[in-house]
């Protein structure tokens, strides 16, 4: 828009009649004119000073036009204006490129969205994890994400009922069983290791193997045998070579190089004990005193000593219930 042809209210000043002039804003780009208060104002101090201090300027307008000229060389040259100028230009700049804290305020609304779903992942999961019946709860969860599964899961038939979750549990285990055979077949030796535990009036013994693969070390849960009849060494490793049977370990060919138990007299005798009735039939199966078993019977005896150590098992305790 031009403003070379605008006509301007005139003051008597004097003997002569003055006008503000269109000529101003080629020299000062931050001057505006008000035609209803016929004043001259600053717009950048109007608009970006904190406080409204310079109200001439500001507020009230300046007019006495025979003197702008020098009024406004010194108010371009006050620090208050050269304050609000800078901010006007930066305003401009970031307005042009986009500011940092817009580009700051995208990435933060990215992040909350990310966030929100997180959360609300974690309050079905603790919806899940507080309801009965957890597979089926769990195929409900995993519907909300997977239609197809969700298709398929609304059927009649689903295959979800308990009989169906107890055979595909007895499937992955023996899947797993016949992998652990497999390896152990091809090395031809292992390690057996073996524990007792109660559970509620019946006694369960629990075999584990360890082997090695291209010098990596496995060790691996083969089964639990039910014990609770009788634990003479004589019952646990007849059970454990029928253990061995059942799980179709070709023991004619493989050999029980290592042997580790906990320290009690049925497992550990090197009379009559399961480690000498093993070494019967495999006489390199060297026997070692379970190292876990041990530990524990340093600490517990160590507690019986010393009590500091023991209120510190007590406070441990404590803060993991």
């Amino acid at each position: 828009m031009s403003f070379t042809n605008l006509v301007y209210k005139q003051t008597r000043f004097g003997s002569q009649n003055r006008s503000f002039s269109s000529e101003w804003y080629k020299q000062y780009t931050w001057l505006e004119y008000s035609i209803k208060s016929n004043a001259a104002f600053c717009y950048v101090c109007g608009m970006f000073a904190d406080e409204l201090i310079d109200e001439v300027w500001t507020n009230k307008g300046f007019s006495n036009w025979q003197k702008l000229n020098e009024k406004l060389k010194k108010h371009a040259k006050t620090k208050r204006h050269l304050v609000c100028l800078s901010k006007m230009n930066g305003y401009l700049a970031c307005k042009k490129s986009g500011s940092v804290m817009v580009k700051q305020c995208s990435g933060y609304k990215e992040q909350v969205a990310k966030n929100r779903a997180y959360i609300c992942m974690l309050i079905d999961i603790i919806l899940f994890l507080g309801k009965q019946g957890n597979f089926k709860e769990l195929c409900g969860l995993l519907s909300n994400y997977q239609p197809d599964f969700k298709n398929k899961f609304d059927e009649t038939t689903n295959y979800t009922s308990w009989s169906i979750q107890d055979q595909l549990i007895k499937l992955c285990a023996e899947d797993i069983r016949e992998t652990i055979v497999k390896e152990i077949d091809k090395i031809d030796f292992f390690a057996l290791m073996c524990d007792e535990a109660r559970c509620y009036r019946e006694e369960h013994l629990s075999i584990c193997v360890r082997y090695t693969i291209d010098l990596d070390v496995y060790e691996r849960f083969l089964c639990f045998v039910d014990v609770s009849k009788r634990q003479t060494s004589n019952h646990i490793v007849t059970a454990l070579f029928e253990c061995f049977e059942k799980q179709k370990l070709t023991m004619s060919k493989i050999k029980i190089i290592a042997q580790s138990y906990d320290g009690a007299s049925v497992m550990s005798g090197h009379l009559r004990g399961v480690q000498s009735r093993i070494k019967e039939h495999y006489p390199y199966a060297v026997y070692t005193h379970c190292m876990a078993h041990r530990l524990n019977l340093v600490v517990v005896d160590t507690c019986k000593t010393i009590k500091s150590v023991k209120h510190v098992f007590n406070v441990l305790e404590a803060i993991y219930v």
